[in-house]
């Protein structure tokens, strides 16, 4: 399994995760904004092991796409560092998702459903 929950996650004691966490803020927030209020460890995120950061990337990498830095600069997912995506990726996110269909894809498909309801969402690595 590629993807686990924090209910699977939260017992283990390691911090060696990569998490795709829900943006809350508002609509009209600056994207000076959303780079800075992230939150770790929210109940509703996915989260990828370390030792499965080389799969991730590999099998999502060109599914996800470019996302934003933190220094507002964008490029490929960096699993070491904060990656934001914009709602309006979502759906180009979903269809590539759903023409390859690398393993847990279903997961991420249904969670990002969710993410549609958000502000976008977040990947923030180890």
């Amino acid at each position: 399994m590629l993807f686990y929950t924090f209910e699977v996650i939260k017992g283990c004691g390691s911090s060696d995760f990569i998490e795709l966490a829900f943006c809350r803020l508002p609509a009209v927030a600056s994207l000076d904004a959303v780079v800075a209020a992230f939150a770790f460890r929210q109940d509703d995120s996915l989260y990828v092991k370390g030792d499965d950061m080389t799969a991730f990337r590999r099998d999502y990498g060109d599914i996800l796409g470019s996302g934003v830095y933190q220094n507002l600069q964008s490029g490929p997912v960096d699993c070491w560092g904060l990656n934001y995506y914009a709602p309006e990726l979502i759906p180009g996110m979903a269809a590539r998702l759903a023409a390859a269909r690398p393993e847990g894809w279903q997961i991420l498909a249904a969670w990002l459903q969710q993410a549609r309801l958000y502000r976008g969402f977040y990947v923030l690595g180890v």
